[in-house]
């Protein structure tokens, strides 16, 4: 049995963690007030951090997250009466990491369309978990007509449903990453990015998320947060691309491209690092 002296430690300590877990929820609200629209249709959904989302320290991988953002999506428009009306595919997204979610927490998703063009919209998601995982992203999709494959003009219902959130705002399908310049220096690698028939969707394309694990083969296994990464897709992966992985590091930013073996065609273009270095906003 401890003696008294150690009991005003312990009660500090237990008091400290009451402290700790009323404040927590109380930052996230903050945090999430920051970003939620004033009006409009907000989505929510909920996951766990698997066995197969997390790297061998336990941190979530960047494409685990990938994949529950979209997911999140597509229940979203599932839930709002959309599912049949278009398909969508992603043409960039911007992420910013406060905190990793970690092995086996539970997570909190939010999502809602936070910007509009005429063929395309955005869609802002907000993660956050029991053990600290904080994490936001902007994505812009253009709607696909799901006859033709071409993309399809958002009509009167998706502005009736998701107009309300974006509130006006205006985004563009303009992307602003380089490819490999040049000349690269030393520090960059390049090596072979095999596609697997796992890695391909029902659009007969490698799913957004391959482009997330190239970038995890880029990161160290516990990057430093907060951190940033911007995704663009210049072209779609197909299976006969035999894409090669390039990486180049210009400290603190590394550079990630995934480009077709054959003509040098980027296919992927991403930017990892501190936020001051990879913009979030993806506005006009």
């Amino acid at each position: 049995m401890p003696d008294a002296a150690d009991r005003p430690t312990a009660a500090v300590g237990s008091r400290a963690l009451r402290v700790r877990a009323e404040v927590e929820p109380v930052e996230e609200r903050a945090w999430l007030a920051g970003w939620l629209p004033p009006a409009g249709r907000v989505h929510r959904g909920a996951a766990r951090v698997r066995l197969a989302d997390a790297r061998p320290c336990r941190r979530g991988r960047l494409d685990a997250l990938a994949r529950l953002l979209q997911d999140v999506a597509e229940d979203d428009v599932e839930d709002a009466g959309l599912g049949d009306e278009v398909g969508w595919m992603l043409r960039r997204t911007a992420m910013r990491v406060e905190r990793f979610p970690v092995l086996g927490e539970q997570l909190s998703l939010v999502t809602f369309c936070s910007g509009t063009g005429a063929r395309w919209a955005e869609r802002t998601t907000l993660v956050t978990g029991d053990a600290g995982a904080r994490v936001a992203t902007r994505a812009v999709w253009v709607a696909i007509d799901r006859r033709s494959g071409s993309p399809a003009r958002l009509d009167a219902r998706f502005e009736d449903v998701y107009g309300p959130s974006a509130g006006g705002r205006t985004v563009g399908l303009r992307l602003t990453l380089p490819g490999p310049p040049a000349g690269m220096a030393r520090a960059a690698t390049e090596r072979s990015w095999p596609l697997r028939a796992a890695d391909l969707d029902v659009w007969g394309h490698a799913n957004n998320a391959v482009a997330w694990a190239a970038i995890e083969d880029a990161l160290e296994e516990q990057p430093l947060t907060p951190l940033a990464a911007a995704v663009e897709h210049p072209a779609a992966l197909l299976p006969d691309a035999a894409p090669r992985l390039v990486v180049a590091a210009d400290d603190p930013v590394r550079h990630v491209w995934l480009v077709g073996a054959q003509d040098g065609r980027v296919l992927v273009a991403a930017r990892v690092g501190p936020p001051e270095h990879v913009r979030l906003s993806t506005g006009r």
